[in-house]
Formats: structure tokens, C-alpha cells, sequence
């Protein structure tokens, strides 16, 4: 999950193993969802894989799916496009945002919060401007959130920080102004409300990450719960 702008050389890293990460987790979310399996078992292997660091294998790998098979049902084959394709605009456009507003490179504090809260910004004019849903958003920075530091402080001095203020003012945005984001849909109102859970789902999020004492009985009561020894019988084809 490594995307980062070098505005010195106008450059954006896009590397294709984080594109194919995201994509595999854009299907894994999408293959659950489509057989109501416990979602819970994504985020054991993405705290496994990126806060423990474990050596673990590619996400479908690790759950015993094979891609072809998931894209034969249909609304696993849309759904993961949507996140997928929208996720990687908005990861493109907010990269791009710090090359046109000239954000420095290296910072951390609060001006590193402040570049970060523009080039979102950026990338949420961009869908307003196409009228399009943005909904990768969500499960991209719930996964880049594993990999953050763990405590408010080091999340203050990160120079690329998944912070509850970040997180909270997009959602904000989407609740507020969901047409914004559907007018280039086919079917305009019902894309509206379906932003605007977006909007909740990710506002929801910002709560939790917003509380440091969430991680000390998260992680734990997932290992638990839904451990790795599962993971190729939690949602089997």
C-alpha cells in the first residue's frame, strides 16, 4: 500500500504490487459482501499482515479464492470494479494534488496534515466535478489505516497520517453534499443515498481509529474471534 507523490521530479509511485494488493482486497470485500460472510476475517489478516507484520501471502491466496471463480458471480464482479476503479482514482488524483498545489516533500506535524488534508480535497473535487461515487475511498484508507502508526502522537508526526480529522472531514463532505457526488450516475438519487452511507460508514470509522484504547482490545478480540487458521473457511466458493 505504497503511493506517494516526489513533486521535486513531478512523479507519482504507483507501484503494481500495492495496485494489486488493493485489488484483491477491492474482491475480497466484494465476495463477503455478496455471501454475507463475516467481514471480520479481512481485517484479521490486514492487522496480521500490516500492523504485526507477519509474513503472509497475497490476500486471495491467503483466503483459498481463486479470482476467476469470484468474478463468475456477477455482483462480486461489479462491486469489486466499482471499489477497485474508484479507489485508484481517488489514490491518482490525490497524488496529483500535491504535484499542482507544490507540497513540500519530508514534512511531518501539522504541516503534513494540512498537505494531506488538501490533496483530499483535491482528489473529492475531482468526483464532484465527473459526479461520480467515490466508495473505494473507504475500504483503501481503512487498509492503509493498519499500516499507520499506532498511537495519536505518531500519527501527528507521520508524514502521511490516516488520521480521525482526515478521515472525518471527507466523510462530512459526503454527507453533506452526496449529489455532488452522483450527478454522472445513471440513476442520480439513488447513487445520492448511497453516498451518503458512504459518508456514515466512513464517519463511523473516524470514531473508532479516534480512540487510541480501540486497538488495545481490537486486534486481540479479532485474533481470537476470527483467526488467521480460518481464513480459507471463512467465505469458501
Amino acid at each position: 500500500m505504497s503511493f506517494y507523490a516526489a513533486p521535486n521530479r513531478q512523479e507519482i509511485y504507483i507501484p503494481l504490487t500495492s495496485l494489486r494488493f488493493f485489488d484483491d482486497i477491492s474482491t475480497l470485500h466484494a465476495w463477503f459482501e455478496s455471501r454475507n460472510c463475516p467481514q471480520e476475517y479481512i481485517q484479521t489478516y490486514l492487522a496480521a499482515l500490516l500492523r504485526a507484520d507477519e509474513d503472509l501471502p497475497a490476500p486471495l491466496i491467503a483466503f483459498g479464492l481463486d479470482r476467476e471463480k469470484l468474478f463468475a458471480d456477477n455482483y462480486t464482479y461489479d462491486l469489486s470494479g466499482k471499489i477497485y476503479s474508484s479507489g485508484v482514482q481517488f489514490i491518482l488524483a490525490h497524488e496529483l494534488g500535491h504535484l499542482l498545489l507544490e507540497h513540500q516533500p519530508g514534512t511531518g506535524g501539522a504541516e503534513s496534515r494540512r498537505q494531506e488534508a488538501e490533496a483530499d480535497e483535491f482528489a473529492l473535487n475531482h468526483f464532484a466535478r465527473l459526479g461520480g461515487n467515490p466508495m473505494g475511498i473507504f475500504w483503501y484508507y481503512q487498509a492503509a489505516w493498519w499500516h499507520d502508526p499506532a498511537s495519536e502522537k505518531s500519527r501527528r508526526e507521520n508524514t502521511h497520517p490516516v488520521s480521525a480529522e482526515r478521515i472525518r472531514a471527507m466523510a462530512n463532505r459526503l454527507i453533506e453534499n452526496p449529489r455532488d457526488f452522483a450527478h454522472g450516475e445513471v440513476n442520480p438519487e439513488r447513487e445520492a443515498s448511497l453516498v451518503r452511507q458512504l459518508g456514515m460508514m466512513t464517519a463511523a470509522f473516524a470514531d473508532l481509529i479516534d480512540d487510541d484504547s480501540f486497538l488495545t482490545w481490537l486486534a486481540p478480540a479479532m485474533f481470537n474471534d476470527f483467526p488467521l487458521s480460518d481464513l480459507k473457511q471463512a467465505c469458501p466458493t
